[in-house]
């Protein structure tokens, strides 16, 4: 968008996430990533590292580009919609313990609230990078990213939330539950059986 001024205002980001040197062209949209920059990083070191801040560098083996991903929702989108929320993302992966999955009990306003704050940092990732590219479960970062949200909205705002006992409807087999999460996270198999309620 151009300015009174005759300068233009940058209205999109494109991060290109690359582990070896390549042409890009010369305009300042490109945002160029170095992924695995913590386990390689004399590759690319003019480059905008993914292991500054926060960050999940140290998993590009299983990660792959999606450590880019993360960066730039680190870096991007939380700091530029929700600021004050980023102390209490960071303080997050410092804790042992989360209200995760998604699952609540709030009052109307409340749960208004919560979701009128939630869902642009839902799809503002979604407008910098697409999905489509992703397999079917990294694709769903925007669900993954959603679960840590509510511990993050929760403590930024000083709320200590209940939590009463659950149960099942029918047996869960724990074990069988956590190899297929696992499978899934790290490899993309097995998808149909960890998509559900996990």
């Amino acid at each position: 968008m151009k300015q009174e001024d005759g300068t233009h205002h940058k209205m999109v980001t494109v991060a290109v996430a690359m582990h070896k040197d390549y042409e890009l062209p010369n305009d300042d949209i490109y945002l160029p990533i170095h992924v695995g920059a913590e386990l390689h990083p004399d590759i690319l070191p003019n480059l905008q590292q993914d292991n500054d801040g926060y960050n999940t560098s140290s998993l590009n083996l299983y990660f792959s580009e999606l450590t880019a991903l993360y960066w730039l929702w680190k870096n991007k989108a939380l700091r530029d919609l929700a600021p004050s929320y980023l102390e209490s993302w960071e303080r997050l992966f410092h804790k042992r313990s989360a209200n995760i999955f998604t699952m609540m009990v709030m009052d109307r306003k409340t749960f208004d609230a919560y979701c009128a704050w939630l869902s642009p940092l839902l799809f503002e990732p979604t407008k910098r990078l697409d999905p489509t590219q992703y397999t079917p479960f990294h694709a769903r970062y925007s669900g993954h990213i959603s679960e840590l949200l509510l511990s993050v909205r929760l403590d930024s705002n000083g709320i200590r939330p209940g939590e009463p006992d659950t149960t099942f409807p029918s047996p869960i087999n724990w074990w069988v539950r956590g190899i297929g999460f696992l499978k899934a996270k790290f490899t993309g198999k097995n998808i149909r059986k960890t998509s559900i309620n996990y």
